[in-house]
């Protein structure tokens, strides 16, 4: 018996055969793209496969090394543990970073703050074995972090050099934007004082890659061989012409209450020997990156961040008297000229006084200059005028930087009518000139530009103070010769028997045997405040040595020392004399 009868079983065929048809053709093109896929595509997959798995590392690069000029480290780097984050990955959420800094005992918002930007890879810098051991323990709670070795600077000799070869630290955003065009990212190390700073880029290294295939959650499996790794490119060393024993010889000239700055450099070359602040900073505390450390640093009040040296002006106060000296010389004003010292000089009702109060008698330019007379000078400023002295101070480029490479450094600045009238709104008087040819008033300039200065005056060269290498100088007609000749003269004298005595003979009146030819200077202050009693003077005492043929530059600074001839000139005596233990007024030096 049919279930379905002959004629309707032909009429069910017709209706189904369109649905045959539209099936095969649907399984048609799903084998074709399943046949297109895997034959066509199936190599970009495998492609696709691999890059999900595959990630690529940074190998840091060495900074390179600092040194001395005979080759003695000052800086260098060292393997550390550091705290990084997996290239695109998030790391923990906010429970996770809780426990992260209980783990590592450090400050949670701290931390909070590091991972919320996702541009910083470095995370912790630093990290003891102890915090070392505690996260591998536990590093399967925070996805997204790991740890590698990283270089950190070191800085071996801390205080006695920090000023000069600064530190390092992370880049912050605004150099980031500055430096653009760099190759430099977010958590990169750059230098930020010294020439840390200023030789940055010859002293970074480049960093290197290597690939790493991982799980797909992430999780380190092997470094792979190829693609070949590229090796990271060490930075250059750098060699200063700092001598770190003279530096350190230097230190021990300041008592450690002292503050002040000693500068030797080597003319004409113009090479830094030693550049010596106190109070000073150790580099090391802002490469640990201890918060509280380095907030007080900030907060202490002598400001040992400041190079006292290269970033603060004082007045010259009497060293600048070899300005006007040389002006009246150079403007042929007769040296045999005399003026008398009562011990004060009249201005109309007001009395400018010596610093002698019983006065000098009669002296010539020559003696004026070796007693530090100042109604002497008073005299000759209104001989010469300040024109005269003015054109001297834009032959020395006064008002201008010496060239050090540091950054930072502030121009020194001459007082003149337009000084005065363009940057403080003041008259020109004649008592500002009175201040001015003594040193006082608005006359500002700091020991590295002090050095510049008189290194040209005793040589006739243009010399610029450099810490690396050194910059051809120029040899100028000024001053002349002869006029050189004088002042070398006059300056020895000022050391054999007038107000830097001491700056060449011992406590029991010995000479030294470094013929020394110098100036000294007493800053005098003022009181402001009724309820504070007046600020002791500063004290500067400006050198060189050999006298007959000058090979160096000294110049001493001591802030609120008191009397530049009981004080600075003996430190500074006191510098030679290490100076001659350390053999370099000797021929093989």
């Amino acid at each position: 018996m049919e279930l379905i009868p002959e004629k309707d079983r032909f009429k069910l065929t017709r209706r189904l055969s369109p649905l045959f048809l539209l099936l095969l053709l649907f399984l048609l093109l799903v084998l074709g793209r399943m046949f297109y896929l895997q034959l066509e595509l199936g190599q970009e997959f495998e492609r696709l496969s691999a890059v999900n798995r595959i990630r690529h590392e940074s190998i840091p690069a060495s900074r390179g090394k600092i040194v001395d000029r005979a080759g003695r480290v000052l800086a260098a780097d060292q393997p550390v543990f550091q705290l990084v984050r997996e290239p695109g990955k998030e790391g923990p959420d906010m429970v996770g970073v809780q426990r992260l800094a209980d783990l590592l005992e450090v400050d949670a918002n701290k931390l909070s703050g590091r991972l919320a930007d996702p541009e910083r890879r470095f995370i912790l810098r630093d990290l003891s074995d102890q915090q070392k051991i505690r996260f591998e323990e536990k590093s399967a709670q925070f996805p997204g972090l790991k740890i590698n070795v990283f270089p950190r600077r070191v800085y071996d000799y801390g205080e006695v050099v920090g000023p000069v070869v600064g530190y390092t630290g992370e880049i912050g955003r605004q150099e980031l934007v500055r430096r653009r065009g760099e190759g430099l990212a977010q958590g990169d190390i750059v230098g930020k004082r010294g020439v840390e700073s200023s030789y940055d880029r010859y002293l970074r290294g480049e960093d290197g890659l290597r690939w790493i295939e991982t799980t797909a959650t992430g999780e380190y499996i092997r470094t792979l061989d190829s693609p070949s790794p590229i090796a990271p490119q060490a930075g250059n060393d750098l060699q200063l012409n700092l001598d770190l024993e003279l530096q350190k010889e230097v230190k021990a000239t300041f008592d450690s209450d002292s503050e002040g700055a000693v500068v030797v450099m080597e003319i004409p070359s113009g090479r830094v020997r030693s550049l010596f602040v106190q109070p000073a900073y150790d580099p090391n505390k802002f490469v640990r990156g201890n918060r509280e450390e380095i907030r007080q640093l900030f907060l202490e009040e002598d400001d040992p961040l400041v190079n006292r040296a290269v970033h603060s002006r004082y007045p010259p106060a009497s060293s600048f008297k070899i300005i006007p000296y040389m002006a009246a010389l150079e403007n042929n004003f007769d040296p045999a000229t005399i003026f008398g010292c009562p011990g004060y000089y009249e201005l109309g009702r007001e009395e400018f006084g010596c610093w002698r109060e019983e006065g000098h008698g009669r002296l010539n330019l020559h003696r004026a200059l070796v007693h530090s007379c100042n109604v002497y000078f008073y005299n000759l400023a209104k001989e010469l005028q300040i024109d005269k002295i003015a054109e001297i101070g834009d032959d020395l480029n006064y008002s201008g930087r010496a060239g050090i490479d540091i950054p930072g450094e502030r121009p020194a600045q001459l007082s003149t009518p337009t000084l005065l009238s363009e940057r403080y709104g003041l008259p020109w008087t004649d008592g500002e000139l009175l201040n001015t040819v003594i040193g006082q008033g608005y006359t500002l300039i700091s020991p590295i530009k002090q050095a510049q200065i008189l290194g040209r005056l005793v040589t006739g060269r243009h010399i610029v103070p450099r810490l690396v290498g050194e910059v051809e100088n120029e040899e100028t007609d000024f001053p002349s010769a002869e006029n050189r000749e004088r002042l070398l003269t006059t300056m020895g004298e000022v050391t054999s028997s007038g107000t830097g005595y001491w700056a060449r003979h011992t406590e029991d009146y010995q000479p030294i045997d470094t013929e020394v030819a110098g100036k000294t200077g007493t800053v005098q202050k003022v009181r402001l405040d009724d309820d504070v009693d007046t600020p002791s003077a500063d004290a500067w005492f400006v050198s060189v040595a050999p006298a007959s043929s000058p090979e160096y530059v000294v110049i001493v600074f001591l802030s609120e020392a008191g009397s530049a001839g009981q004080t600075a000139a003996p430190q500074a005596r006191d510098v030679y004399l290490k100076m001659e233990k350390l053999g370099y007024f000797t021929e093989e030096n």
